[in-house]
């Protein structure tokens, strides 16, 4: 992930705005929370949600916005608010799958419950109330653009930063949980920190990122604490006796218990930066703390800062070598270095909590981003959903019908065309056996036809043949040929079927009046012929 989506997201741009005293705990603002150093410094830290600042910078697909789009106005105002809300149990729930780190997940739970009990906004795009709820703020839910933005672009971006912190093969932890405190008899070669390249966030980055009052907090070196710090220097580089005592008188001049001016070889310049003070800590109403704390004072110049760091730096990478302090001034010097490492040990911690407390605050506003997001879809699912998937069942289901509507229509039209043609001939049939039964009756006493003397044997051979034809309701080949071929030639449409089965008695009778017509002048032409024959002769 690049440096510059990091700074957009927020990561490492948090600042240290204030310190809370025990008798005094300021209104918190807005994007404000309480940061936990140790039992005895509690610093205010000042968020940047860079959220909302670039909400309206979307960098996905016009498509992809169109299809959030119909979703989010297929709801109405309720409907959308309780889309954009989870229960803690609900969020709980998938924190495990989500999140690896132990430590992570306890935080994460622990910076929860913290966020109910403040009355100050903690994230600008998500709110939690009293009871445990989650939501969406009501500017992100009323602009489809800016939730549409905090679902799918911001939140992928912080996937991306937390999957980078948390890239830690050891103990399934992450960075800055699996990073220990440095103790005092340790080096920070045995802990170094193992950060990601883009995370550039050195102590003094942190220094810069305090306002004055913290530096002063900060800088306030306890003298109970150095003097645990000066007892494990003094033992790891196995000091002598009389070093050892000259090292503790020099703290004493510095915390003024020793008057500097019966000291041989005293220098004031090494202690300049340096002040003791014996007024309280902090004023409050307990009978223990009224006692006077000694304490000291290291100069809040960002140079003094930087030159006792690399002072500690120096002690820190050398050897666990023997060393003395056999003048008072070399003595100065190992105090100096004791106060460095001590002041050390303490920026480091503010530093640790910072950027573990950071993480722990994207960390939340993920989860909660997640969350909400997946509850939107399965509400989305719920509402619409069903009916899209019924709709395009139906319209499967529909095109499957039409197809086979189609292929019966075919099937169909085929048996029609073979019916057809099949009542084609059961009609000619039936109309020859019809012909055939009237003839039978209307001839039932067999008449004797006469062929004319006069008629060649040829002709009378073939008035014979026509007569047996009209008899027996026969037909010629050539009539027969011709008649093929016209209707091949001319197909019948469906109004003239039709119309021939409504009229087919009609025809039928007057078919056989014209036969019995033909025949009738035919014998009446054949008796014609013999008479005339007779008369000749």
């Amino acid at each position: 992930m690049a440096q510059g989506d990091i700074g957009a997201i927020g990561f490492d741009k948090a600042r240290l705005v204030g310190v809370i005293h025990e008798n005094h705990y300021p209104k918190l603002k807005p994007l404000q929370m309480p940061l936990y150093i140790d039992d005895s410094l509690v610093m205010v830290m000042q968020f940047e949600d860079h959220v909302s600042k670039k909400s309206f910078l979307i960098d996905k697909p016009e498509t992809d916005y169109d299809d959030f789009a119909k979703k989010y106005h297929s709801l109405d105002r309720e409907e959308l608010e309780e889309a954009c809300a989870i229960q803690d149990k609900d969020l709980f729930l998938s924190l495990p799958q989500l999140i690896g780190c132990v430590g992570c997940r306890r935080s994460v739970e622990h910076l929860f419950q913290q966020v109910q009990t403040l009355h100050n906004a903690v994230y600008e795009s998500i709110s939690v109330s009293a009871s445990g709820i989650m939501t969406i703020s009501q500017s992100f839910i009323e602009n489809p653009k800016k939730l549409f933005h905090l679902f799918y672009c911001v939140r992928p971006k912080l996937y991306e930063l937390l999957e980078t912190l948390m890239n830690s093969k050891k103990n399934k932890r992450c960075i800055f949980h699996s990073l220990k405190m440095q103790k005092p008899n340790e080096t920070p070669n045995e802990n170094k920190p193992t950060l990601p390249r883009w995370c550039h966030c050195s102590i003094m980055d942190v220094w810069d990122r305090m306002c004055r009052e913290c530096h002063e907090e900060v800088a306030m070196l306890q003298c109970d604490g150095i003097i645990r710090t000066m007892d494990q220097y003094l033992k790891k580089h196995r000091f002598c006796i009389d070093c050892k005592s000259k090292v503790q008188r020099a703290f004493h001049i510095l915390t003024g218990e020793v008057e500097c001016k019966t000291e041989m070889g005293f220098c004031s310049a090494i202690y300049e930066g340096l002040r003791s003070c014996n007024t309280p800590k902090m004023k409050t109403t307990e009978p223990e703390s009224t006692k006077p704390s000694k304490h000291i004072h290291i100069c809040c110049e960002r140079s003094y800062i930087v030159h006792m760091l690399t002072q500690a730096d120096t002690e820190m990478i050398g050897t666990r070598k023997e060393r003395h302090a056999k003048t008072i001034d070399i003595a100065q010097e190992e105090v100096c270095t004791c106060l460095a490492l001590h002041l050390y040990q303490r920026l480091h911690r503010v530093w640790h909590q910072k950027l573990t407390y950071e993480q722990t605050w994207l960390t939340l506003l993920y989860l909660g981003i997640e969350a909400i997001r997946q509850n939107f879809e399965m509400y989305i699912e719920e509402k619409i959903g069903i009916g899209r998937m019924e709709a395009l069942c139906e319209e499967l289901e529909q095109a499957e019908k039409d197809k086979e509507l189609k292929l019966q229509k075919k099937r169909m039209r085929r048996k029609r065309q073979k019916k057809k043609k099949e009542q084609k001939h059961i009609g000619v049939e039936e109309n020859s056996q019809t012909l055939t039964q009237n003839d039978e009756l209307s001839n039932s006493e067999p008449k004797k036809l006469l062929v004319p003397p006069n008629i060649p044997s040829c002709d009378s051979k073939f008035h014979l043949c026509l007569l047996d034809m009209l008899n027996n309701q026969r037909e010629c080949d050539c009539s027969t040929d011709a008649k093929s071929d016209e209707e091949s030639s001319n197909e019948l449409t469906k109004e003239e079927i039709l119309e021939f089965e409504r009229n087919r008695s009609q025809i039928d009778m007057q078919r056989i009046r014209l036969r019995e017509r033909i025949r009738q002048d035919f014998e009446n032409f054949c008796n014609t012929g013999s008479t005339n024959g007779s008369d000749i002769q």
